[in-house]
Parts: structure tokens; sequence; C-alpha cells
């Protein structure tokens, strides 16, 4: 009983300081990234500052695959499974290129939120059947032709749920417009560290699978949608269809991955 009560309090301990850090560099980062006009300086210190939390927590991010990646000089369409609020923290702190995420319109309306959000290039699409899907498109492939790469969750939003969503089509739809790569990213850990619901984040081991590029052939539907399951079957292969990346242990060990990063 004293023994799961000290790992109770170790790990209390763990995700206030977490959480705190987090809330810090939060409220130190808001106001230099919400008056700058310059994009790029804004991503780099929001890159800076997602490096040093994970440093500072003793996060061990592993990336594998990272020679998949295009040149930076070559915008393209990153795709990631979405299992946790911490897989925007952990992508832009471990991802070696700069990217703009693309975000649900619903952060919008959030004005501390909305504001440095757009400062750092966060495209903001909606969600809603009857939200103008192909000029949606169309915007994000102009961002893309403009220079930059744009990151997606496809599956939306993430649950509670261990299984992997279904893919929507729009960043493939948007890939295939601008005539660049898909590049899928499995993300493993993440959901362990801070699953759904839960407030405070646990000690864990993050793993990025980076995939081969994808391209479609043509505009056509049928060949976005085998782009879209293509990527999709890469992620399903790494992950499981979910999150299986190690957890922290009472003791503060890891337990071993339950699945090969990549596929041979």
């Amino acid at each position: 009983m004293a023994a799961e009560m000290r790992s109770r309090a170790i790990a209390f301990a763990f995700g206030a300081f977490a959480w705190t850090l987090f809330a810090a560099c939060a409220g130190a980062l808001w106001l230099p990234i919400s008056v700058t006009s310059r994009r790029g300086w804004g991503r780099a210190l929001a890159r800076r500052t997602a490096r040093f939390l994970l440093w500072a927590t003793r996060t061990r991010v592993e990336v594998e695959g990272s020679e998949h990646l295009p040149d930076p000089a070559q915008p393209c369409v990153l795709v990631c499974n979405h299992s946790s609020a911490l897989d925007a923290i952990v992508l832009l702190g471990a991802l070696p290129r700069e990217f703009a995420f693309v975000a649900k319109a619903e952060l919008a309306r959030r004005v501390l939120l909305r504001i440095p959000l757009a400062r750092i290039g966060t495209l903001f699409v909606q969600r809603r059947p009857r939200s103008h899907p192909l000029r949606q498109t169309e915007r994000a492939a102009e961002r893309i032709r403009a220079g930059d790469s744009l990151l997606f969750f496809p599956e939306g939003t993430y649950t509670a749920e261990p299984e992997m969503l279904p893919f929507r089509r729009g960043a493939f739809a948007t890939a295939a417009r601008a005539g660049v790569a898909v590049v899928p990213i499995a993300v493993l850990g993440t959901c362990a560290m801070l699953p759904p619901g839960s407030r405070l984040p646990r000690r864990g081991a993050i793993r990025l699978a980076i995939g081969h590029p994808l391209v479609a052939r043509s505009l056509q539907r049928a060949e976005i949608e085998e782009l879209r399951d293509s990527a999709r079957a890469f992620i399903l292969a790494q992950t499981g269809g979910a999150d299986r990346c190690c957890a922290a242990r009472a003791d503060g060990r890891l337990r071993p991955y339950d699945a090969p990063i990549l596929s041979p």
C-alpha cells in the first residue's frame, strides 16, 4: 500500500510539474508570437519551446524514417494519426522540418488560441458537411504552392476509443490538387502519456515513424482514395490501429514497445 501511494504521489508530482511548465511556457510565448508579423520567427520560437518542453520533462522522442521527408525547399502534405493533445507539441518539437498545422475552425473561435496559431500560419478549416470542401481544398493547395508544407490529422479529432478513426479525404485531395507528395507519419506513445480525458500527463517515451512519400497519379476520386488508403495502411501497420507505444510504469521504467516502428 505504501509503495502504491508513493507511486501515485510521484506520478502526480510529475504531471503537476509538466502542466505547470507548459502553462508557464505558453504564457511566455503568447505575447511575442501574437505581436510578430514574421511567420518564420514565430514558428522557430514555437519549435524551440516545444523542444524545451520535451527536454525539461525528460520525454524521449525517437524519430525513424526522417530520410523519407522531401527536401525542405519542396513542400509536401504530412498526415498523422491523432490520439492525444500532446501530438501537436511532439510533432512541432521533433519533426526536422518547418510546417503549418491544419486545424478545425472551432479553435479559431477561441481568441487566446486563434491569434498565436494564426501568426504561425495555422490553416483553419470547417468540418461541417456544407462547408464548401472544394473551396477549402483549393485554399490549402494555394498555401502549398506558395511554399508551405501542411500537416493534417485526417481523423479530424481524437477520442478515448483505441481504434483509429476513418481518414477524411481533404488532406489527400489537397496534395493531389497541389501536385505534391503525402508523407504518412505514425505517432506512438502520446496517448499513453496523456489519454483523452486525462488532465495530467504521465512519464513516457514517444516514437515517430515516417513513411515513404506517396503521390496521386491524377485528380480522380479513385486515385485520391487510393492515396488515402495507402497512407492509412502505413500508419495502421506501425500502430496496430491504436497507440501501442510504451507507457510509464509506477517505478518510472518503460515497458518494451509492442510493435515494430517500421515495416520491413
